[in-house]
């Protein structure tokens, strides 16, 4: 089953013209960009999203990034795991032909497979680069007990470089 990806999901939002600039919370985020997960809590309306976005765009040109902008009702790990593939992709044009095979199969989803080839295929496109993944607003989900189960499979094969 092809999953049509909403390429504003895969976008960091645009800073406002009125966007106040945070280099301390932006310093404490680069310093955060090596451990396997940092977490951004705060209330709604109070700029994560703005603070996230701020941040990719002080990247150094060796430091990649994949947004993907979560919405309440993403449940279903395929889409989960399609937009992840559309993300890299844009990063890395080739990646995720063999992760689409196993997604677009009949047989009911192995979240572990997936995660593995998945890790597999950033091993052999990204090498030695590195790439933060942001999830932004999941904590938005309505039920993400089929996605958390992913989240701690990533995180705990995560190449050392994600």
């Amino acid at each position: 089953m092809a999953i049509l990806i909403s390429q504003a999901k895969l976008n960091p939002p645009e800073l406002r013209q009125d966007h106040i600039p945070r280099p301390a919370l932006v310093s404490k985020l680069n310093a955060s960009h090596h451990k396997k997960m940092t977490t951004l809590i705060a209330s709604a309306g109070y700029g994560k999203s703005s603070l996230l976005a701020e941040w990719v765009r002080t990247f150094p040109k060796d430091i990649h990034s994949v947004w993907y902008n979560l919405e309440a009702n993403t449940q279903d790990p395929v889409v989960f795991f399609s937009y992840l593939i559309a993300g890299l992709r844009s990063r890395w044009p080739t990646f995720g032909a063999g992760l689409e095979a196993i997604l677009n199969r009949p047989a009911p989803l192995n979240p572990e497979q997936v995660i593995i080839s998945l890790f597999n295929e950033l091993e052999v496109d990204i090498q030695d680069q590195t790439l933060v993944i942001i999830l932004d607003d999941y904590y938005l989900l309505n039920d993400p007990t089929q996605i958390d189960p992913i989240i701690n499979l990533l995180l705990s094969h995560l190449p050392k470089t994600v």
